[in-house]
């Protein structure tokens, strides 16, 4: 037995997958580099623990498992550092029956995706349904915008910029900051100042860079921008309104740098939408509140008129 148990170490240090190994009174006596680093303790902490310290999904009497093999699927649970981690686990009686294997299936990435996706959907919702926007509020509906998507997506820094006729410039509407729920704006970016970049927001649909520092699309922003702001990767996506580019939405990673998925983008791309439509519902009150002034004005100097005639 001590032969096979050595094999099976060997073996298991080499898988990318957990392997814990414990007695069958739920003393862990192996675990393999992959469970350690899993659930953030070090081999030597691992070892003598009960099995059920790792999770309390571990509650087996291997006495009476009626099968060789159970399947525990979608557990959740804290690492050693309070990080949240996602697991399937199947346990597997030895043939001695003397222990019982524990393999141990990362799903973290997959359930996070799916309550990221969840989150983005939920996001989208409310923002669908905002009063700010339907009432031409522009800057309470910009605020709205830029807090629910920051969330949603977890970055820290979401901004949007509205252009000049010309577009000769790009000025700052509402800036966001994540870690201190801040609003700042009044920051002004000149074409002639970073030609190159001011052509991509017309040509391109979105420009990712998950390395914004090292990226030729956006050298043109690491001396008077990135750096300033600490932004180490973005998403630049072009607000247009009937084919027209009006402005720019931002979003900003600060520290690490990051690697922006397919669903990402996406959402980035129906927030640059939203974006517009609130600015479109902005011109349309705007145009209507004028419309009712001239009708007042004119119904005033009417009725001045009729008094004068009397």
């Amino acid at each position: 037995m001590q032969l096979e148990f050595q094999e099976l170490a060997l073996i298991a240090e080499q898988m990318e997958q957990g392997i814990v190994v414990c007695s069958n009174n739920g003393t862990i006596e192996f675990a393999n580099p992959f469970a350690s680093k899993f659930f953030a303790f070090n081999l030597n902490e691992l070892i003598g623990k009960k099995v059920n310290q790792l999770s309390p999904d571990f509650k087996f009497n291997p006495e009476k498992m009626n099968e060789s093999k159970v399947i525990l699927k979608g557990i959740s649970v804290k690492n050693k550092f309070g990080i949240s981690i996602h697991f399937n686990a199947t346990l597997i009686k030895a043939v001695s029956g003397e222990r019982i294997i524990v393999m141990i299936e990362d799903i973290t990435s997959e359930v996070q995706g799916q309550n990221g996706l969840i989150e983005k959907i939920n996001c989208i919702e409310k923002l669908t349904k905002s009063r700010y926007m339907r009432d031409g509020q522009l800057t309470r509906s910009i605020q709205e915008i830029l807090t629910e998507s920051a969330i949603a997506l977890k970055v820290e820094r979401v901004n949007a910029w509205k252009a000049d006729k010309d577009f000769t410039m790009i000025e700052c509407i509402g800036n966001y900051t994540r870690s201190t729920n801040t609003f700042t704006n009044k920051t002004i970016l000149m074409r002639r100042e970073m030609p190159a970049y001011f052509k991509l927001l017309e040509t391109q649909e979105i420009i990712a860079t998950n390395y914004s520092l090292e990226d030729v699309r956006t050298e043109e922003l690491v001396s008077p921008y990135l750096e300033k702001h600490g932004i180490t990767s973005m998403i630049d996506i072009p607000i247009r309104i009937e084919g027209e580019m009006i402005g720019v939405v931002c979003f900003e990673q600060v520290g690490s740098p990051r690697k922006w998925d397919l669903t990402e983008r996406k959402f980035g791309l129906f927030i640059a939408q939203l974006i517009s439509l609130s600015l479109e519902s902005f011109e349309k009150q705007k145009g209507k509140q004028l419309l009712e002034k001239v009708l007042k004005e004119k119904n005033e100097l009417l009725a001045a008129l009729s008094k004068q005639k009397k």
